[in-house]
């Protein structure tokens, strides 16, 4: 017990020390969904799908909304959601690796480190400190599957009902979970491929399963009902479908992009430091072997098993999932592993798809977020078939292996944890590209109690909501673009203005119409930078 409170508050310190410096600052994208729902929290108006920045669905926005209605508006209110989200995801990884090795004697292992290595990773503390929408869909997808597993494991009808009820949940997080219907769908295809009277059995659990998922999402079904200009997104316009190639030309396109998307965990990374460490990869280097050992393990075994079961002309009767080598056939035993190769390949794959039939930035570890428990779950499957395979094969072999393996896990989560809050947080092209500067403009403004006048803002439409984000206790400031620069910036009396960047014909202008003025370059931490023009005629 002590050992899950350890790695539990561990997930949690990794996700909230230093929330305000780390990322360096708030990215446009981001400030969207903070002013939804400040917005939300102001007016009262909660909506189950927000259609501004491409449209988004409401949920991680009225969580957000809670928060500032809880803690005010700060970084950590603002970020609340993601790191809630962050530490949910470790702990159900590790709840749904004790489920999938229940029968063996790695299943309390399985737990702690599967635990242990999400809460640590580089690939999760990103996402679980930056707010976007998607954090929120790793959570559903591994708890629905835990209680999933749980519930096939027990017969419990409650197990059924919670499982479809989060997972109807996912389509309140982020579009990419709407393809995760066909991961239960080739699960219950490999229960009904291997156990006899399956259907039986548990139909009525299915049926259950459908009844609460729909319960959970009905109300986003309805607005989408409303408003089918809802279902459209930017998505169609980055689809390797949307170009004018021959079929050949498509299909190229997406082994390209496929291997882009699979690639990215050992080899070549998410390029954009909002996402990654570039060049690279997405995990770290013993993981990423256990991973791509682990894939290629079930991918085999998928192949075998199925095989085996077809020789065998018959299908099993088993109880429930998992069952031992003693408790039934070795055959029969190893053929209950195959739902489970079923369900983990289903997932990866299905959750890859929204990124590798996209042409736009990858590779794109946003897009394929959902994979992240279940590229984990592959690399436990890696670490305890070798553990079992040294054990059958000697004593002394197995103890070097398991202290050798325990040792390279713990330096993984340090490793990663490092990797994140001294070095990419500290990068100057992390700051770029979270657009510090804006988040600096907006700490000046809401710290800056003594300049005179009027506070002006010249920025683009998505810039100057991180502005607004950070100023909603500030009342005298007008934002303006760059065009409305003659219009909107009164002739007379003293004001500021703060520019993001130094554009010479904007200056100019200033200093011609009041040349009293004086411009000011603020330089900050990791190279972020910001001009502030000062007029302070009556």
């Amino acid at each position: 017990m002590s050992l899950f409170f350890l790695i539990f508050l561990c997930a949690i310190a990794l996700r909230v020390y230093n929330i305000d410096t780390a990322p360096p600052g708030i990215y446009p994208d981001e400030a969207v969904n903070g002013m939804n729902a400040y917005d939300a929290l102001t007016s009262g108006n909660y909506q189950w799908f927000y259609p501004d920045n491409n449209g988004r669905e409401g949920l991680f926005v009225n969580l957000i909304a809670l928060s500032f209605f809880l803690f005010d508006v700060s970084f950590f209110s603002f970020k609340l959601p993601s790191i809630f989200f962050g530490v949910l995801t470790a702990l159900g990884t590790g709840l749904f690796a004790y489920e999938m090795f229940y029968s063996t004697r790695w299943r309390v292992h399985a737990f702690f480190i599967g635990f242990f290595l999400l809460s640590t990773s580089f690939w999760s503390l990103v996402f679980s400190r930056i707010a976007f929408r998607a954090v929120a869909m790793p959570t559903v997808l591994v708890f629905s599957g835990y209680f999933l597993l749980l519930g096939v494991r027990t017969l419990r009808f409650r197990y059924f009902a919670i499982s479809g009820f989060i997972f109807g949940l996912g389509l309140h997080t982020y579009i990419s979970f709407r393809i995760a219907p066909l991961i239960f769908l080739f699960f219950a295809c490999g229960l009904l491929f291997i156990y006899r009277n399956f259907l039986s059995r548990y139909w009525k659990h299915g049926v259950l399963f459908l009844a609460f998922s729909i319960l959970s999402m009905t109300p986003i079904l309805v607005t989408f009902i409303q408003h089918p200009e809802f279902l459209t997104s930017r998505s169609a316009s980055i689809s390797v479908f949307s170009s004018q190639d021959s079929l050949s030309g498509t299909l190229s396109t997406l082994s390209e992009t496929l291997s882009l998307s699979i690639g990215k965990y050992n080899f070549w990374g998410d390029q954009n430091w909002r996402h990654g460490f570039p060049p690279y990869p997405t995990l770290e280097p013993f993981v990423g072997v256990l991973f791509l050992f682990g894939l290629c393990l079930s991918f085999y075994q998928f192949i075998r098993l199925t095989v085996l079961r077809l020789a065998e002309h018959q299908r099993v009767s088993i109880p429930s999932l998992f069952q031992t080598p003693s408790d039934h056939h070795v055959s029969c035993a190893h053929l209950s592993w195959l739902p489970t190769h079923f369900l983990l390949l289903a997932w990866f794959f299905s959750m890859l798809v929204p990124e590798f039939l996209t042409v736009e930035g990858l590779p794109h570890s946003l897009r394929s977020i959902g994979t992240l428990p279940v590229v984990y779950l592959f690399a436990l499957l890696g670490l305890f078939t070798i553990l079992e395979l040294t054990r059958r094969h000697s004593v002394t072999l197995f103890r070097f292996s398991f202290v050798f393996l325990l040792l390279v896990v713990v330096y993984s989560g340090v490793f990663d944890s490092v990797k994140y809050h001294v070095y990419w947080a500290h990068n100057t092209n992390t700051a770029e590209a979270f657009n510090k500067n804006l988040t600096d403009i907006g700490l000046a403004i809401k710290q800056d109690r003594t300049s005179p006048g009027q506070r002006y803002v010249i920025a683009g439409p998505l810039e100057r909501v991180v502005v607004k984000l950070l100023t909603t206790s500030v009342d005298n400031v007008v934002y303006v673009y760059s065009e409305q620069v003659d219009t909107l910036i009164h002739p007379n009396g003293s004001f500021v203005v703060y520019l993001s960047s130094y554009d010479d014909a904007i200056i100019n202008n200033l200093f011609d119409r009041f040349p009293e003025g004086h411009i000011t370059s603020y330089d900050n931490t990791l190279n972020s930078r910001f001009w502030i023009f000062t007029n302070t005629s009556q």
